[in-house]
């Protein structure tokens, strides 16, 4: 708990006399109110508001507790918020109502010594907002529906960057999550100069859970000089969203960036699968299994689970088949052969179990999230929201691989054509075969595919990873902005290279 945060604010008629003696112990000041007109929650010294709903005040709860909650961001400043009634049970109602109406969980206590005195040692009541930070406004970062999502992140970053004076932000591109903003913060203080950081904003039981994944997977798995470190003391919860912050990549190259100008990349991969990854990868354990039912297992029972398709797109490695249609129908043209999505799906559910090796996997391992240093051959990673779950030791290699396939463009802006990703994806993909092309891209995947083999994956299980891949790159958009008459044609592309891959019936 800050040493700031020493205030308690009783939203009510009188303060009970529990309340103000267990305050009394904890060192804390008690004070009460009845009118919210003025009431603002960025008080660096305010810990907890307690909204009382016993006797006359019970009519008046739910209301106070919608304001302190909407409009006053109490739990966005990283206050305590919660509702107190000597009849349990009616705090308790009051706390479901709000949630219901809101989303917000806050919390229930009956007026009770006990009570009062478990809520008020309230671990998570650091860090307050700085309101003196200078700070750009975000609306322009957010579509018109996500205005109230800028209000609450201008809030946490306040609290997340509140030892500083002045923080610049720099919008990063990539990220085509729409419940989700990423910046480049470049942080002023009159005392102490710093490196740069980045900050996620997102949901906050998505950003919950990278968090306690990075913690649990990462931080002690992954030697230091392979990861961008997450900066734990910064990172701030408010009411249905949060921000993470981790140092910057200084000094390096993003992947695609430097696979455009390089002539030997097979060494910087070696880095990544037995530096950074290594400690993952060595400790593969095997297990007899159908890869093709794992990942339609997976995909369908997300789909029942009443996924968002954000969330589907998150979780899932295969793509919903129904956004797979317009790619069938594109591929059909050129091949009528060509069977659809559901006949897919059909086929690899229906593939034999086989004995494979599995690992704990980043999970999201494409070009946008490994770094090379300057004048070195170390990567970085950054973003393990989709770490800390064993999958197929061919997971990472094959989402890597076809990330530098499809999206990453050699110097003169230009992606892999058509005629060689027919070549790339013509099977057997393991071992790869004389490819003469000499460009840093092809190069890469070569190595790839080297390591992959090297450490015990099959060619049919790299196949059928590479075919996942490219299934899920086939798929319709989330995004609008992805949406071309170009990308319309790749993504045909791409669905007829996993259906001959997968060689169906």
């Amino acid at each position: 708990m800050s040493d700031a945060r020493n205030r308690v604010v009783w939203v009510g008629k009188e303060i009970p006399n529990d309340l103000r003696d267990v305050a009394g112990i904890l060192g804390l000041s008690v004070e009460a109110i009845q009118n919210l007109q003025s009431f603002r929650a960025n008080a660096a010294d305010l810990l907890a508001v307690l909204v009382s709903g016993a006797g006359e005040d019970e009519t008046k709860a739910l209301g106070r507790l919608l304001r302190l909650a909407r409009e006053v961001h109490a739990i966005d400043y990283g206050v305590l918020l919660g509702v107190v009634s000597p009849d349990a049970p009616a705090a308790y109602r009051l706390q479901s109502e709000l949630q219901e109406k809101t989303g917000h969980k806050i919390v229930a206590l009956g007026a009770s010594r006990d009570e009062f005195a478990r809520i008020l040692r309230w671990p998570e009541a650091a860090p307050p907002a700085n309101p003196q930070l200078i700070l750009p406004s975000l609306r322009h970062d957010y579509e018109e529906e996500q205005r109230d999502a800028s209000e609450v992140d201008t809030i946490l970053l306040q609290r997340a960057f509140s030892d500083f004076t002045e923080i610049a932000l720099k919008l990063q591109p990539g990220n085509f999550s729409p419940e989700s903003k990423v910046w480049r913060v470049e942080a002023h203080s009159s005392r102490v100069p710093c490196q740069p950081f980045v900050a996620k904003a997102g949901r906050r039981e998505d950003l919950q859970a990278e968090f306690e994944t990075y913690r649990a997977f990462v931080r002690d798995a992954i030697p230091f000089p392979f990861r961008a470190p997450v900066l734990e003391g910064r990172f701030v919860k408010g009411a249905s969203r949060a921000v993470l912050v981790s140092a910057f990549v200084s000094r390096s190259l993003r992947l695609d960036d430097y696979l455009a100008t390089a002539t030997s990349p097979e060494l910087v991969m070696v880095s990544l699968f037995d530096g950074a990854l290594g400690a993952w990868r060595r400790s593969a354990e095997r297990q007899q299994i159908s890869l093709g039912r794992f990942y339609v297992k997976q995909q369908e029972a997300l789909a029942s689970s009443g996924a968002s398709p954000e969330e589907m797109a998150r979780k899932s490695l295969l793509p919903d088949p129904k956004r797979l249609r317009p790619a069938f129908e594109r591929a059909r043209k050129h091949d009528a052969s060509l069977p659809s999505p559901a006949a897919l799906w059909d086929h690899l559910a229906g593939l034999s179990e086989t004995e494979q090796p599995f690992c704990l996997v980043h999970g999201d391992l494409n070009i946008r999230n490994v770094f090379v240093r300057w004048n070195t051959i170390d990567t970085i990673l950054i973003d393990f929201s989709h770490s800390g779950v064993q999958e197929s030791l061919a997971r990472d290699p094959a989402k890597l691989e076809t990330s530098i396939a499809l999206t990453a463009k050699d110097s003169q802006k230009n992606l892999l054509s058509k005629d060689i990703l027919e070549r790339l994806y013509r099977p057997p993909l393991l071992p790869l075969w004389d490819f003469t092309e000499q460009d840093g891209r092809t190069d890469a995947i070569r190595q790839i595919r080297r390591q992959a083999g090297g450490e015990g994956v099959t060619n049919d299980a790299y196949g059928l990873l590479i075919a996942c891949h490219l299934l899920r790159f086939a798929c319709e958009p989330l995004a609008a902005q992805r949406d071309s008459a170009k990308m319309n044609e790749r993504r045909a592309l791409t669905y007829r290279l996993a259906c001959g891959i997968l060689k169906t019936p």
